[in-house]
């Protein structure tokens, strides 16, 4: 935007309200890309969060369901050896 040519065409308080009208409007546009790019990375942020999360409760529950079996052997060593008379 070219703020001599406006001066020359309008005057100077008119030319002067443009550009600050201009340049508010070019402001909030560049405000709201930035804004609409920080909320993609949040989202994007939050999914890859989740999906870590995911992960380590599959990881967790697999641990827990083979301590269960180790226990269950044990358990079972253990009655045979009380019956056997075995330590």
């Amino acid at each position: 935007m070219d703020l001599g040519s406006l001066v020359k065409d309008f005057g100077f308080p008119t030319a002067i309200a443009i550009y600050f009208i201009w340049r508010d409007y070019m402001t909030s546009k560049a405000h709201m890309a930035d804004m609409r790019d920080l909320a993609i990375k949040a989202v994007q942020a939050i999914d890859k969060s989740t999906d870590a999360i995911n992960d380590q409760t599959k990881v967790i529950s697999d641990n827990s369901n083979i301590m269960q079996r180790v226990e269950g052997v044990l358990l079972t060593r253990g009655q045979n050896n009380e019956r056997t008379g075995v330590n």
